[in-house]
């Protein structure tokens, strides 16, 4: 096991085996570059590269070692900073500014790849990519488990089309943490953008207990994503059809997404740009939330087949529509949210599936005007629960055999609430007010 040290400022390319920048070329002193030096770099090794405010660019791969660490230069907050070599400390490492050490791509072979390995770290990375290649993921695990990332920001800096941000495929006992993932152009015109995160299985592999924990999804403008299927959400754990059932026990925990629609999505369907987007089984989304700053037409959630998954208390802001289709055993947790609706959309949540299915509105408001319904209820075994929701223009739909529990329910002056029932319905109430 070897420890280097990469200051992207310095004059010389040194040995890299000190912090301090070398006098000359292959003196005592930091490498200049990560890239360059990367075919000394082998399993067990850890890197440290200085937060100096200077960004690296990488045109190839970068390789993430096994057993080892590449590490931006910790802030006095991160749960390495006590563990830092004295090395950095004394070369003033420590008073750098930056938040994060810098790597740039503009090419699809630039990103960092975390590829059949075991047991690696990677912290306060800040890697922006300017590709419009669909295949540029910035970051990317591939039959690799037990990778820890924190403090890391990847960032997809180009116009147009371009590949996921984060990507990880038959990989498990990953963990992404306190990490940022973003789209930050302006302007964005294609329409086979990949989307911002990927955890899916491209063979017959697993890729399980893998965990994203307090991160934040940024997706910019967002309408125009890819409409093939499983591509252009900001979150996307699970496969369109093939290897489905490889992908399980994950979990997303406190993480934030939003952004702004540009454009309208009238129809429901895995393959229009969902914000999260869930084929797999037993997935757990915990204590998350969707903000959209736009008010255009969108689709929030969407759990596409897979068994015996849970979305508890999310949160939304200016809401989209709610879709679930042909999946088994879901439980979906809705809390102080607004739905945004328009007399063009047929509805807000949709449950199109005849197995076991329960969704509870907490504190939610439907202040829009639906074609249809705001909840359309399309199979068996489904049941809804209200707490204290509101309701306003269009009436709700339940299947047949479905169970509705409404509590503290209201509606506006003029509004009118029908149930469609075409066999046995069973409506449950508590604190009705039908007095408005």
């Amino acid at each position: 096991m070897t420890t280097w040290f990469v200051d992207a400022s310095a004059t010389y390319n040194g040995d890299g085996t000190d912090a301090a920048q070398a006098s000359g070329t292959g003196l005592v002193g930091a490498w200049d570059s990560i890239a360059s030096n990367a075919g000394s770099i082998v399993t067990g090794d850890i890197i440290w590269i200085r937060r100096s405010g200077t960004a690296e660019s990488i045109s190839s791969y970068l390789y993430v070692p096994a057993d080892g660490e590449i590490n931006g230069w910790p802030k006095s907050t991160d749960v390495n900073y006590a563990g830092r070599p004295p090395s950095g400390t004394a070369a003033g490492w420590d008073a750098d500014a930056a938040d994060y050490a810098e790597l740039t791509t503009a090419l699809s072979t630039g990103r960092l790849y975390a590829y059949a390995v075991d047991r690696a770290v990677i912290r306060r990375l800040h890697i922006t990519s300017t590709s419009s290649s669909s295949s540029a993921h910035i970051v990317r695990l591939y039959y690799a488990d037990d990778v820890s990332l924190r403090y890391c920001k990847f960032e997809r800096g180009g116009t147009g089309t371009a590949g996921y941000v984060a990507s990880m495929e038959s990989s498990s006992f990953a963990t992404f943490e306190d990490c940022i993932f973003l789209r930050s152009a302006t302007t964005n015109t294609g329409t086979t953008w990949s989307g911002l995160f990927h955890m899916g299985s491209s063979v017959a592999a697993y890729s399980i207990y893998n965990k994203i924990i307090n991160c934040d999804f940024f997706g910019g403008n967002i309408g125009d994503a890819d409409s093939s299927p499983m591509s252009g959400a900001l979150l996307t754990i699970g496969n369109s059809t093939t290897y489905t059932n490889y992908v399980y026990h994950n979990s997303v925990i406190g993480c934030t997404f939003s952004g702004a629609s540009t454009t309208n999505k009238y129809n429901l369907g895995y393959n229009y740009d969902p914000w999260i987007l869930i084929n797999a089984n037993d997935t757990k989304i915990l204590d998350c939330s969707i903000e959209d700053t736009a008010t255009y037409i969108k689709q929030m959630l969407i759990v596409y087949k897979g068994d015996s998954n849970r979305i508890e208390r999310l949160q939304l802001t200016e809401g989209g529509r709610i879709y679930v289709d042909d999946a088994t055993n879901t439980f979906i947790d809705i809390d102080a949210s607004t739905f945004h609706s328009s007399g063009t959309v047929a509805s807000d949540i949709v449950v199109d599936s005849d197995e076991v299915t329960r969704i509870v509105l907490n504190n939610v408001s439907f202040p829009g005007t639906v074609s249809t319904a705001h909840i359309v209820v399309g199979g068996d075994n489904v049941e809804v629960l209200t707490d204290n929701c509101s309701f306003s223009g269009a009436p709700s739909r339940m299947h047949p055999e479905a169970l509705i529990t409404v509590e503290d329910f209201s509606l506006g002056a003029g509004d009118t609430i029908s149930l469609t029932v075409a066999g046995v319905l069973t409506v449950l109430t508590e604190g009705v007010d039908f007095n408005a």
